[in-house]
């Protein structure tokens, strides 16, 4: 039996590479759609595609959230090709890492009709210095000991991926029955005081802007960017600590702690080999994500100044303006 797993991912640098090496040791093949990443996501993929991992990447533009929407498609399309009996959609801080024969225990689990629901394990940072080790997702994290809220991700068998509905998030299937499954997704959301800044305070300004945004969808990246900016976007140790033990807690949840677990995510060998493009600057990403926002700010108005002189051809307003630079 054979699985796919599909992929939207956006500014993942530092995690793409070790998302990609660990997870094919479970999938056969990895779809990941690239959000318009602008920091060295593409360039890495494009290295492990070149290298002969089998992955396929497919470029997506635009500044709204679209996940859900967009993997859906993707599930469907992986299905219909006929060769894989389990889609699983994955986001790039989750990891894979199952027995042998998980597919048979799912499919006699499961059947045809249910989809199973994977329990989110996730791990925390037990130092800063993400790149400071050979392996730093095998020597800096650690299992917290036990999910404050219990949520799960999908794995899909073919014949519901066919022609399923994802909710946000990956969690669940649209108007499907879903079983626990004895299989859990590794889950590493916080890894740097760089990384968490740009993914909180990008993520939530993103959020704000979505027309369909459910109730409490991403609310932690809302809580997250709020505790950025009360501490002056200067993060240490402690911080990161903290708010990966916290992550998607909510009020009156049982709060986390360090566990004492000996679980590791990949091996000692699962180093990153493209540190140079991984690393990158939280600033940048934010200059990139405000200029895509002058990108749409400058269309939408666009579209008002020509709704406008369709109102009032004969507008004596100008109807020309100054040259934009380009964003």
């Amino acid at each position: 039996m054979k699985a796919a797993a599909v992929s939207m991912v956006k500014n993942e640098g530092d995690i793409i590479e070790l998302f990609v090496r660990i997870n094919l040791r479970a999938f056969e093949h990895l779809y990941i759609v690239d959000h318009d990443s602008s920091d060295g996501t593409t360039a890495i993929l494009q290295k492990l595609k070149d290298a002969g991992h089998p992955i396929t990447v497919v470029p997506f533009k635009g500044i709204q959230q679209t996940q859900a929407q967009t993997l859906t498609r993707l599930v469907r399309d992986a299905a219909a090709t006929g060769k894989y009996d389990f889609i699983v959609p994955l986001d790039a801080d989750e990891f894979l890492t199952p027995p042998a024969s998980w597919l048979e225990s799912l499919a006699d689990s499961l059947g045809h009709d249910r989809y199973g629901k994977m329990p989110w394990r996730t791990f925390v940072p037990v130092s800063g210095d993400y790149f400071g080790a050979d392996a730093p997702l095998h020597a800096n994290f650690r299992l917290r000991s036990h999910e404050p809220a219990q949520y799960y991700k999908a794995v899909i068998p073919n014949r519901l991926a066919k022609d399923c509905t994802l909710e946000p998030g990956n969690h669940a299937l649209v108007g499907a029955a879903g079983a626990e499954v004895r299989l859990e997704l590794l889950h590493v959301p916080v890894r740097s005081s760089d990384q968490l800044m740009q993914k909180a305070v990008i993520g939530s300004h993103t959020l704000s802007i979505k027309r369909d945004r459910l109730p409490n969808e991403g609310f932690h990246w809302d809580v997250l960017a709020c505790e950025v900016r009360s501490r002056g976007y200067r993060l240490g140790d402690e911080d990161l600590l903290r708010f990966a033990l916290e992550y998607a807690a909510g009020d009156g949840d049982e709060a986390a702690t360090l566990g004492d677990d000996d679980r590791r995510i990949g091996l000692p060998t699962d180093a990153i080999e493209h540190k140079a493009l991984a690393r990158s600057h939280p600033v940048a990403a934010f200059d990139a994500f405000l200029a895509k926002t002058c990108v749409e700010i400058n269309a939408l108005q666009d579209r008002i100044d020509a709704a406008e002189r369709r109102r009032f051809p004969f507008s004596l307003l100008p109807s020309s303006k100054a040259p934009r630079r380009p964003a």
